[in-house]
């Protein structure tokens, strides 16, 4: 038997506990409460209610990802000049152009990330719409510039199809992004300023 108030173990044949003067009721002794976690750090929280925010978890790739994609972008201008040679000038001009803007889009993105912005979800799921359209572009640009200036080969083949796989895994990882920043509870307690 065991105290309704304080938990201790009575004798049979009480009514009330030696102890406190409680209830005595015949039953299993009471469950233990979850008890708060103490992190190294000395906050105190309840484990099963932790609050996930800061740039941590998942959004570390999201970060790595935007500060490659400003890398890459200037890779990409810097390195694309050769595109005119085959383009010609206009289709060259436009290469740069969407290359550019995206680099753009991609380092103002990457500021709003680390300023912890609100409005960076929206302008994230915009940079990775915007990734796809540029793909398509690109692949536009430089398949009709290899097919005007090597036919129909096996060189142009082999690009087109690889620019069209590096497309296709964009697409994947885009939904994919596009998902957690919608649903994940990391994305909307942390991009609140």
């Amino acid at each position: 038997m065991f105290c309704s108030k304080c938990g201790q173990q009575c004798p049979d044949s009480s009514a009330f506990c030696p102890s406190c003067g409680g209830a005595v009721q015949a039953a299993q002794a009471p469950q233990p409460q979850a008890q708060p976690y103490q992190q190294p750090g000395g906050s105190v929280y309840e484990s099963t209610q932790q609050e996930l925010t800061g740039l941590g978890g998942w959004l570390i790739l999201v970060g790595i990802g935007l500060v490659w994609g400003v890398i890459g972008g200037f890779i990409n201008i810097f390195t694309g000049f050769g595109i005119w040679a085959y383009a010609g000038f206009l289709k060259g001009i436009a290469y740069e152009l969407v290359n550019l803007l995206n680099l753009v889009l991609c380092g103002f993105t990457v500021f709003l990330f680390f300023t912890k912005s609100r409005k960076f979800p929206t302008v994230f799921i915009v940079l990775l719409v915007v990734g796809i359209i540029v793909g398509i572009v690109n692949i536009s640009i430089v398949g009709s510039a290899l097919s005007s200036t090597m036919g129909r080969g096996d060189a142009a083949a082999a690009m087109g199809v690889g620019m069209g796989f590096g497309l296709f895994i964009n697409i994947i990882f885009t939904v994919i992004w596009i998902a957690y920043t919608l649903k994940s509870r990391r994305v909307k307690n942390t991009f609140v300023n």
